[in-house]
């Protein structure tokens, strides 16, 4: 393809995908050969050291290690090395760069910035290949998260690393829960010339896999048997015929051939990814890298290959969400309402409600931003999940997005799922309180049950070092979707008020299921109930939230049990408690005053 024919759209989609510098490059690219031996030339690495340790690329540690080496060669290969395991990050480059001049090496400065601008030398022809290729272009309204974008890019380039000196595929698995940008992130990474001039030479092709069923997935392998045997990646007619065309497995060994012969250098990208099959499909195709973005971290289990995992687990930032509206209303950020940042603070930042909700704004750009009207929505557990606008994501609502996660799990998990709808908003599970929910033998089946959720994205699994135990956390809009959806009986003809007490009485079901497996294991003694991290401090919540008024009267006339409470929980979770109960129950007031004066003192 000719420059002359490249559109103005098309110069412009190029523009935009360059960097104005080096803040986003990822470090990984300055341990190449060949710019090490360029730079071996300029620089006395001793005396350099200092200036990069005045500015946190490298510890004093790495400081002493590095002096110690005996030739320049060697100390450059071990700093390179240590700042890129140590201090890498957005914007490392750049104190590079400036550390050197500071220290007078001016010529490594500028032979370091050539080596990088050679590598986002403007290739028009080379972009619109990767156009050709179908990775998804910047959206109009586009924030630059540049610590995620980072991670994916510096994990691409590792991978394709060890692809190169395996001879061998390597799988990426970028993995995440619903709307948290898990493409747009790698659709970022890709579009930028480190990746795509250094990484893979010989293209780049992305497919939106979805949930396609067996004929689709046919369609889907005959686009890309298209794309990889076209000269220019073009997509569409094409005299070349897909040979045996109804029959999977013959399909996919063609297409790993095409690859192995024609584009051995090239990553292939899975998008959207439930099924196993899919990968299964997919698994013969030897390029350089194959990335699969899935809300199941587990979607290649299956597979025998090395793989990196990266977990996309956070939205965006404050001023991020901030950046996204103003874009939006054309307005400086200063401008915005302070609604934005409760919006941004109500959402945790999930990039699909700003979707969603910029939607709204931009459906009402010509009038005044109802900016409460949209809060509220949020601050709504009923109305949060059928929020929609245009949008550039692919689901309608947030509560459809959830669905599909939730409708892919086995009946069993399903009915399990439903059990997470008791849980506070924020507060971190112990793996042992679904041991004893869900009646297992031990915390590690429970782990195992809890993994399909985490590989679901329907929660994420951290380790609590202060209590030595795993932690279960869920968003919160996982929660209200599960509190909105408890199923319950089909009564025909029912209506909506009637609808919404079964599910409120499931819920306080719910509750009252957990109270009561934690007395089954006490045997009804509950002075001797286990400290669990968690019992302890909501045993109070649960058994209001389920009305057992007789049961609350009779436990907490237990003063044994207040007493192993105290020990536990502590003092002020205890207050905290009896407070909450008596507002919510004045009958309580008369039988719970005493020990709440009593707390008061202690407290106090």
């Amino acid at each position: 393809m000719s420059l002359e024919k490249i559109t103005r759209m098309e110069k412009e989609w190029i523009r935009m995908s360059m960097p104005t510098d080096h803040g986003e490059t990822c470090f990984r690219l300055l341990r190449r050969e060949i710019f090490v031996h360029l730079l071996e030339r300029d620089l006395n690495v001793c005396e350099v050291l200092g200036g990069l340790l005045a500015v946190n690329l490298i510890s004093f540690i790495d400081y002493c290690d590095v002096r110690a080496l005996p030739t320049n060669r060697a100390q450059l290969d071990l700093l390179l090395t240590r700042i890129h395991q140590h201090a890498d990050g957005p914007g490392a480059i750049e104190k590079f760069l400036e550390s050197l001049r500071k220290d007078n090496y001016h010529h490594a400065a500028t032979t370091t910035d050539h080596y990088l601008h050679g590598l986002y030398a403007r290739d028009y022809t080379r972009q619109v290949d990767i156009k050709s290729g179908l990775v998804p272009t910047q959206p109009q309204f586009y924030v630059v998260r540049k610590e995620l974008v980072y991670k994916i890019k510096d994990n691409i380039i590792a991978a394709a690393q060890q692809a190169s000196a395996s001879e061998a595929t390597h799988w990426i698995v970028i993995h995440g829960m619903a709307g948290n940008g898990k493409s747009y992130l790698a659709a970022a990474a890709l579009r930028s010339p480190e990746i795509w001039k250094v990484c893979f030479g010989d293209g780049i092709y992305w497919l939106d896999i979805g949930k396609p069923g067996t004929d689709k997935l046919f369609i889907k392998l005959g686009v890309l048997w298209q794309m990889v045997n076209s000269n220019r990646m073009q997509p569409g007619p094409s005299d070349l015929k897909l040979p045996h065309a109804d029959n999977m497995e013959s399909i996919c060994q063609s297409l790993a051939n095409a690859f192995v012969t024609q584009h051995p250098n090239s990553v292939l990208v899975l998008d959207d990814v439930w099924d196993e099959a899919v990968i299964k499909a997919f698994e013969k195709v030897a390029c350089r890298c194959i990335i699969v973005t899935s809300r199941r971290k587990d979607i290649v289990k299956s597979i025998h290959a090395a793989v990196t995992y990266v977990n996309i687990d956070s939205g965006f930032t404050l001023v991020e969400s901030q950046e996204y509206f103003a874009q939006i209303l054309k307005v400086p950020v200063a401008n915005l309402p302070h609604e934005a940042v409760l919006i941004h603070k109500e959402s945790k930042g999930s990039p699909m409600v700003m979707s969603l909700v910029g939607g709204m704004v931009r459906d009402h750009i010509n009038t005044p931003p109802q900016w409460q009207h949209y809060l509220s929505k949020l601050t709504n557990p009923q109305a949060v999940m059928t929020i929609s606008a245009t949008s550039p994501y692919e689901h309608r609502s947030i509560g459809e997005a959830i669905k599909l996660s939730v409708d892919s799990l086995k009946f069993d998990l399903r009915e399990k799922f439903f059990d997470f709808a008791i849980f506070d908003d924020g507060v971190p599970i112990p793996i042992s309180v679904f041991t004893t929910l869900w009646s297992i033998q031990t915390d590690g089946d429970a782990g195992d049950e809890m993994a399909h959720f985490v590989n679901s994205s329907l929660c994420t699994r951290d380790y609590c070092a202060k209590r030595d135990c795993i932690v279960y956390r869920f968003h919160d809009l996982i929660l209200v979707y599960a509190r909105n959806n408890i199923p319950i009986p089909e009564v025909p003809g029912a209506r909506d008020v009637d609808i919404q007490a079964a599910r409120e009485n499931a819920l306080q079901n719910k509750h009252r299921k957990l109270f009561h497996k934690y007395q089954a294991i006490c045997e009804g003694h509950f002075q001797n109930l286990p400290d669990d991290y968690y019992i302890h401090n909501f045993i109070g919540y649960h058994m209001s939230q389920g009305k057992m008024i007789a049961d609350i009267k009779l436990l907490y006339s237990n003063r044994a049990f207040l007493d192993r409470r105290l020990i536990y929980a502590g003092p002020e979770v205890v207050l905290v408690d009896l407070l909450l109960l008596q507002k919510q129950h004045p009958s309580f007031t008369e039988q719970l005053e005493p020990l709440v004066k009593e707390l008061n003192k202690t407290v106090c």
